[in-house]
């Protein structure tokens, strides 16, 4: 069987996937439901779950990805894979089925035998071998590797645990694998982290090509108790119709939050201006805690805040070397 590129996540959190998968194949279990009476079952049971895609990617994690479930006459009931795994709660045979259908899930454990990476590392040696053409790949599996207790993160390193150790099932690590962590590729760690400028910095670039746009401009707008850190507006009494924050570390959750609140309250759209390193954890809020403004929200990498800002600059001063305004 060919191995599959993709894994989703299931709700209920980072930790936690392994427990919202035994919850649902004990739902399937019980009632065989059909596929509505099944999607139905994440809206009840999880009440940041709003998004009919999101759900349906949910089902599929359990249906095509792991085949746990399967269709009989209209109805879901489980394989023989779902019904040992249900009756055993083995998590060797979970990691079993996840390492044959799926690639990459047991290359990370061989990654991290070599030593403790980040997510960053971990990409980096994997995205060219699989095809990968954003890290959020790896950010999943890295989520269920974790929900097996196979994987610890401590602050943004990930590293074995004495069960993840036991899963690798060798001692030695093929060398093509292991070279990509010995000799990291300079492209981002030695490039990206003198060029990003600080939060403040993106913020201004933010407020000044408001201006260029011709918008009304402001820079830590009020939202109730709380400060947005650029605010665009059509005119000057109405209320803002673009929303950023700027996170380039730290509280991802407040901020998205911010940016919540407005589209709530006003209807702006928004924007969350980040770094390549936490676009994959921007996008896991926005897919779960936050999936009411998933499709609306904007990721936006700095760098092209900084382009933008520098092409508008540089056509106010052609326009004004020419005389045009």
């Amino acid at each position: 069987m060919k191995k599959l590129r993709g894994l989703r996540f299931l709700p209920g959190g980072t930790g936690k996937y392994v427990d919202t998968l035994i919850k649902c194949l004990e739902f399937v279990k019980s009632e065989g439901p059909n596929e509505k009476r099944l999607e139905k079952w994440f809206y009840d049971s999880f009440s940041q779950v709003r998004g009919e895609r999101a759900v349906k990617g949910y089902v599929s994690v359990l249906e095509n990805q792991f085949a746990l479930i399967k269709k009989e006459e209209g109805r879901f009931v489980l394989t023989d894979d779902g019904k040992r795994f249900l009756e055993t709660r083995d998590l060797r045979f979970l990691f079993q089925i996840m390492a044959d259908r799926i690639n990459g899930v047991h290359d990370i454990l061989q990654l991290l035998s070599v030593k403790p990476c980040s997510l960053r590392e971990v990409n980096s040696a994997l995205k060219t071998r699989f095809g990968w053409k954003k890290h959020y790949q790896t950010y999943y599996r890295l989520g269920w590797l974790q929900s097996l207790s196979y994987v610890t993160k401590i602050g943004q390193t990930y590293s074995l645990t004495e069960a993840g150790k036991a899963a690798v099932g060798i001692a030695e690590v093929k060398e093509e694998i292991a070279k990509p962590l010995e000799k990291p590729k300079p492209e981002v760690e030695e490039e990206e982290a003198p060029l990003i400028p600080s939060h403040n910095e993106i913020r201004d670039m933010i407020y000044e090509i408001g201006k260029f746009e011709g918008r009304i401009s402001e820079i830590e707008y009020p939202i109730d108790n709380l400060r947005l850190d650029v605010a665009w507006k059509r005119i000057r009494a109405g209320n803002p119709s673009h929303a950023f924050e700027v996170q380039i570390g730290g509280n991802f959750f407040e901020a998205l939050t911010k940016l919540k609140h407005t589209w709530d309250k006003w209807n702006s759209k928004p924007f969350l201006v980040t770094t390549e390193k936490y676009e994959a954890e921007a996008k896991l809020l926005l897919e779960g805690s936050f999936h009411e403004i998933e499709h609306v929200a904007r990721i936006v990498n700095w760098r092209k805040i900084k382009d933008l800002y520098e092409a508008e600059r540089k056509a106010k001063d052609i326009r004004a070397e020419i005389g045009l305004i």
